[in-house]
């Protein structure tokens, strides 16, 4: 049953991410930065837009809930690299992530206790959290990055 509740849990994440990955540019800021600056942000949105492809991987269904943790920690692992070169351009769209991603690490590790289909409707919920959070921040750097 837990393994059910897993699978239906990453084909629900890799939905999310999905989600979270469009390419609509509606929400764009630019600020003077440094090339050095620039680059290493532009790099790090890159990694951290790479990693959100990688849950989507239907190998991530056979990992289980320690296959998804793992992935999760690899995502915060780039959003702190992204939060470091940025510094405090992009403070509140990142610490958005964070949440979201905290809430989703919540969920999975309340997998197993209570029902099915409230564990399943929570990581749902924070999926979607972690999408359009980290939609939003790649949308706020992509107007500095043009090419990625």
């Amino acid at each position: 049953m837990n393994k059910a509740l897993v699978a239906a849990a990453a084909a629900t994440l890799g939905l999310g991410v999905l989600a979270g990955c469009s390419s609509d540019d509606s929400s764009s800021t630019s600020t003077t930065k440094s090339a050095t600056s620039k680059n290493a942000v532009c790099s790090a949105r890159t990694k951290l837009k790479n990693n959100l492809k990688s849950l989507d991987d239907p190998s991530l269904l056979t990992e289980g809930k320690s296959g998804i943790q793992s992935e999760l920690d690899g995502l915060e692992k780039d959003l702190d690299n992204l939060e470091s070169a940025a510094k405090t351009d992009y403070k509140p769209q990142v610490d958005a992530v964070k949440s979201s991603v905290d809430d989703l690490k919540a969920a999975i590790k309340d997998v197993g206790s209570g029902s099915l289909t409230d564990n399943i409707q929570a990581i749902g919920k924070a999926v979607t959290k972690v999408g359009s959070t980290t939609e939003t921040l790649l949308n706020q750097i992509k107007a500095d990055c043009p090419s990625s």
